[in-house]
């Protein structure tokens, strides 16, 4: 079967998870999207609990009830159990789920009537021209939530940094994204992006109970809602975002639209007959590079990243050594004639 067949970006739109993995691993992309393969794990909390949570709110934009987010978080639970056979551990999180996403609700209720959120999980699919070449790529995403002029995303995570949030959601792949996605369809930018952010339990640097050495799953999972009821300022975090046409554009032109034109090289590259050209675009990406990006740490060049200045960077230092070494532009030896 060709791949165009298989997965096609105009038919289904390139979503940012998608594009997420083709700036990892173009290889990578073509198992998962052209291939139609998957990796066989065993189910996953970190990745998981997400899920269980965020189906829960679902069920409270769509419905504003509390029934509806034990419902939407079981149904969730049933996906769940169906595909991986560990009944046992995922019943105990999806438990765990059901209560932080009720106290979800009884933290941020009166957030969801004032926003106006009152959809979830609808679909935003829009073409866009790129400037540059002129050639249209459709994208697509679903919104966790979705209000007159607010869009609403809510985070999973075992732990977060603030400051780094602040300091990083104007070049944030998945923000810019969205908010593209706004924009293509409103031709205007939301006024604001509800970032939210809540901690999943018993992570690295958790500081709620660990389970006791003799203690039994069903007592640890009271006390962890109990200190989570007791804790909530230490499991959600809100964080407000109010896009930026300069800061956006700054994104689109440094970073997406030049991104976008390289997949749509890489896209047509793959469903050529012609693969006796040159490949410089399917490139599986090595192990061993250090990438602060991936790895959450500061990178060089870190100040200019994120607000486009040079303060505090200079022009690199060469000694009067070096510039006289034998190696050196101005007293390479002449090949003898």
């Amino acid at each position: 079967m060709a791949v165009k067949e298989i997965w096609n970006p105009a038919i289904k739109g390139l979503s940012v998870s998608a594009l997420n993995l083709f700036w990892t691993n173009p290889v990578a992309f073509e198992l998962k999207y052209f291939q139609g393969l998957e990796p066989v794990e065993p189910w996953n909390k970190n990745m998981a609990y997400g899920s269980l949570i965020g189906a829960g709110i679902e069920g409270w934009i769509k419905h504003r009830t509390l029934e509806a987010v034990s419902t939407y978080v079981n149904n969730q639970y049933v996906k769940d159990i169906t595909k991986y056979n560990e009944h046992d551990e995922i019943t105990w999180w999806a438990e765990l789920a059901v209560n932080q996403a009720r106290l979800f609700v009884e933290v941020y209720e009166a957030d969801f009537d004032k926003y106006g959120i009152n959809s979830a999980e609808t679909r935003n699919k829009v073409t866009i021209e790129l400037p540059a070449s002129g050639r249209s790529i459709t994208l697509s995403g679903y919104f966790d939530g979705q209000g007159t002029d607010t869009i609403f995303e809510h985070k999973c995570r075992g732990d977060w940094d603030t400051e780094k949030i602040a300091n990083e959601i104007d070049l944030d792949l998945q923000f810019n994204f969205y908010v593209l996605l706004y924009y293509a369809k409103h031709l205007t930018l939301p006024k604001r992006v509800w970032y939210q952010h809540s901690r999943r339990p018993s992570g690295f640097a958790y500081r709620g109970p660990r389970q006791g050495k003799n203690e039994s799953r069903g007592k640890f999972l009271e006390r962890t809602i109990e200190y989570v009821r007791d804790h909530k300022e230490d499991h959600f975090y809100q964080f407000i975002a109010r896009p930026s046409m300069d800061r956006f554009n700054r994104f689109l032109d440094s970073c997406l639209f030049p991104k976008l034109e390289q997949f749509l090289d890489w896209y047509q590259y793959m469903v050529s007959d012609d693969k006796d050209k040159v490949n410089s675009l399917h490139v599986m990406t090595p192990y061993g590079m250090y990438n602060p990006y991936l790895e959450g740490t500061n990178e060089t060049f870190r100040n200019y990243a994120m607000t486009g200045s040079t303060l505090g960077l200079r022009k690199k230092y060469i000694s009067e050594k070096t510039s006289n070494s034998p190696t050196s532009s101005s007293s390479k030896s002449q090949p003898t004639k």
